[in-house]
């Protein structure tokens, strides 16, 4: 029995979902998270101040 967790961008769930069905995987469950990994941090205004952004929204996907 295999348990596979893995992280992605939310852009990228179908061609991973596509990928683990393609490998027999029968059920995912998904939760949304947040971190950071290799991105750059980028700035933004809001309400006329100025935030950084570190992270960035992710799923994070188990197969059972």
């Amino acid at each position: 029995m295999e348990f596979i967790i893995e992280i992605v961008k939310p852009a990228k769930l179908e061609n991973v979902r596509e990928a683990l069905v393609e490998m027999g995987i029968q059920g995912i469950a998904s939760r949304e998270v947040s971190g950071f990994a290799g991105q750059k941090r980028y700035k933004e205004l809001y309400q006329g101040a100025e935030y950084a952004i570190d992270f960035r929204p992710k799923l994070k996907l188990a197969s059972p």
